[in-house]
């Protein structure tokens, strides 16, 4: 694959990854939990983080957030402590909207990669012949 159109394979892959995981947390940021580790465990909200490997190629990894819920007071729930407090999963949904519009440009920004890589290599095919 050629360097052009494998860049752009490669980044539809990660803002692809980066647009599912916000869309996990943003569904799940009502899965509450026990705060005691061994009762009902809350969604963990997962981030991607980029890595560059060999200078060239990017893998987005996912990880779980650090720290992965806060304390919410939710008296009514099955789960919640004697002072009424459950685990919530660390998600703030403004947070996770700029991740979906980030993830949104860079994504087009990757797929507008695609038509130039088939340019080159049709100006190449042209010259050659």
């Amino acid at each position: 694959m050629n360097g052009i159109l494998g860049s752009a394979v490669n980044g539809l892959t990660a803002q692809g990854k980066r647009i599912a995981q916000a869309s996990e947390n943003i569904v799940n940021v009502s899965t509450t939990g026990s705060l005691n580790p061994n009762g009902k465990e809350p969604y963990v909200p997962k981030d991607v983080l980029f890595n560059q490997q060999n200078n060239q190629s990017l893998e987005a990894v996912i990880r779980p957030r650090d720290p992965a819920f806060i304390a919410a007071y939710q008296p009514e729930a099955p789960y919640a402590d004697n002072d009424g407090f459950v685990a919530a999963p660390n998600v703030n949904l403004n947070a996770e909207q700029v991740t979906l519009i980030e993830a949104e440009h860079a994504y087009k920004a990757a797929a507008s990669l695609i038509p130039v890589a088939k340019d080159m290599h049709e100006a190449l095919i042209e010259a050659l012949k």
